[in-house]
């Protein structure tokens, strides 16, 4: 058994490890966006402001159970005056939400109602116009701002984005986040019989507790298979990551420290700066033929370990592509 102890002096405290994080991951730098349904975004952040498409209701609407009229016909009617009118040419037997009739801008309460039989009925007083009406657009207007960039969609939220017409939205992607256990000693608990588990084994569950606290914070994650205590094999796990990985950057930055790490130089300068397809070998060609061609002095300084292995700009490609293949077969 070793008698050397391991001692962690560079540890940091939940200050500086959060001071850490955040200047990685800078809040300046917007997530990516999706369009989902709109049931299926509640509690997900908009990445647009979104407006109506139709207005709510989109019809004028009876919002009590009577008959619908022309206020203006009613007008002079009283207790000591009642006015009779004509059903189905002077008012028209509606219900709570039914549509109004054509040309008519009022409802009169059932209960304000006598039926006087033979077809007619009596008022004893006059309608307003829109008078127990739900008018065009009493809920949400066309083109409304329903909700702004960066609002939380709620559940309420819902109803107001589909009595808008709206039927899909715009959301920010939930931050994914890789989690990757490490350990020589670790065993994955799903796998291994708690009757088999040998001395020094631990039951690995940091990574699931930590995914759940992502997406308790509405995040995603995504968890690594188990490597062992060996820095070569997490930094080509971090490498493969990187390359894989949807953001260009990211890509850039794990292919070039790959390639660095094979012995292969990339030069490139502040205006010139290193892209997926430059760091393939093209754009070394192309750069070296344009110092050679510009400035000698420059190309001379810049690419000497090139002249010196006797390596001209045509065969850089060739040598970047055989180099990948090198590190893709590397165990």
């Amino acid at each position: 058994m070793s008698k050397s102890r391991h001692i962690y002096l560079k540890m940091k405290t939940l200050k500086e490890a959060r001071q850490i994080l955040f200047e990685r991951f800078s809040s300046s730098q917007p997530l990516l966006k999706e369009t989902i349904s709109v049931p299926d975004a509640v509690g997900r952040v908009l990445a647009e402001p979104v407006t109506a498409v139709i207005s709510s209701p989109n019809f004028h609407l009876s919002a009590m159970d009577g008959i619908a009229v022309i206020a203006a016909t009613t007008f002079g009617a009283s207790e000591t005056r009642p006015m009779e009118l004509d059903m189905d040419k002077d008012a028209f037997y509606v219900n709570t939400g039914q549509v109004m009739p054509e040309n008519t801008d009022a409802v009169i309460m059932i209960e304000h109602v006598n039926d006087m039989g033979r077809g007619r009925v009596e008022i004893e007083a006059p309608a307003f116009p829109w008078q127990n009406v739900r008018k065009v657009g009493e809920d949400i207007v066309a083109t409304e701002l329903l909700f702004p960039h960066n609002h939380v969609i709620t559940p309420y939220c819902v109803g107001a984005l589909l009595s808008g017409g709206v039927f899909r939205v715009p959301v920010r992607k939930k931050p994914k986040v890789l989690v990757i256990p490490t350990g020589s000693e670790l065993v994955d608990w799903r796998e291994t019989s708690l009757e088999n588990l040998s001395p020094g084994q631990v039951l690995e569950t940091n990574s699931f507790v930590l995914g759940k606290l992502i997406e308790s914070c509405d995040g995603a994650f995504v968890r690594h298979e188990m490597l062992t205590d060996d820095p070569g094999i997490i930094k080509e796990a971090i490498l493969d990551i990187g390359i894989n990985t949807p953001n260009p950057g990211t890509r850039i930055f794990a292919t070039l420290k790959g390639v660095v790490d094979a012995g292969v130089e990339i030069p490139c300068n502040e205006k010139m700066l290193p892209s997926e397809d430059r760091i393939k070998g093209e754009h070394i060609k192309s750069y070296a033929k344009l110092l050679a061609k510009e400035d000698k002095e420059k190309y001379n300084k810049h690419f000497s370990k090139y002249i010196e292995a006797n390596v001209k700009p045509e065969d850089v490609p060739n040598i970047f592509k055989e180099t990948k293949a090198k590190i893709d077969t590397t165990e």
